[in-house]
C-alpha cells in the first residue's frame, strides 16, 4: 500500500504527495494539502507514516522521505506553530530520543498492554509471541519460554528486561 501510494501520489520534484493519483482524471489544479487543522494534512500524516514504517521495516527510503519532507516546510513551522501540529509530532521524533521497544516472548501481549497504557512520545512498539516474524526489528530476539523486552534506540539496544516496569524505568531514563 505504501508503495502504491508513493507511485501514484508522490510529486518526485520535491517530495511531498499530490491529494490526487496520477491514475485520476485530469484536473483543473492538483493540490498538496501541508497545513494541518483539525484534521492532520495528507502529507504530515503521510510523512509520520513514512517515519514509523521506515523504523518498524529498517527501510532508509521510508524515513529520508520523511525526512525530506518535513524539511521542506519546517522554516514555516514557526510562524503558524497550531497550522503544523502533525508536523511537530514528527519532528519529535528527530530532535528527540526516537526509542525502538521489542517485546518477544510468551507474555508479550499481556507486556505490551501494561507499556502502551502509559504516554510514551516518540516510540515505537513492535513484539511477537512466537519466533515466526522476518522483521528485521524482531531478528534474533526470541527466547522460547522467556518473555524479553528490548528498550533500543538509534538500533543500539539496553540489555534486555523481563517486567514492563523494568522496561518503563529503562525507557524513562534513556
Amino acid at each position: 500500500l505504501t508503495e502504491s501510494a508513493i507511485d501514484q501520489f508522490q510529486d518526485n520534484t520535491n517530495e511531498m504527495f499530490w491529494f490526487t493519483s496520477n491514475l485520476d482524471h485530469s484536473l483543473i489544479s492538483r493540490t498538496k494539502e501541508v497545513s494541518d487543522n483539525v484534521i492532520p494534512s495528507s502529507n504530515s500524516e503521510m510523512a509520520n507514516v513514512l517515519f514509523l514504517l521506515g523504523e518498524y521495516f529498517d527501510e532508509p527510503k521510508y524515513t529520508e522521505t520523511a525526512s525530506l519532507m518535513l524539511s521542506k516546510i519546517s522554516l514555516d513551522m514557526p510562524k503558524w506553530g497550531s497550522a503544523y501540529s502533525n508536523w511537530a509530532s514528527l519532528m519529535m521524533n528527530y530532535t528527540s530520543p526516537f526509542k525502538q521497544t521489542v517485546i518477544t516472548g510468551k507474555d508479550a501481549e499481556a507486556e505490551r498492554k501494561k507499556i502502551s497504557s502509559h504516554y510514551l512520545p516518540n516510540i515505537l512498539l513492535a513484539g511477537s509471541v512466537n519466533n515466526n516474524s522476518e522483521l528485521p526489528i524482531l531478528s534474533n530476539r526470541f527466547v522460547a519460554n522467556k518473555t524479553f523486552i528490548y528498550v533500543c534506540e538509534n538500533k543500539t539496544c539496553k540489555l534486555p528486561v523481563e517486567t514492563s516496569g523494568e522496561a518503563l524505568k529503562l525507557l524513562s531514563h534513556f
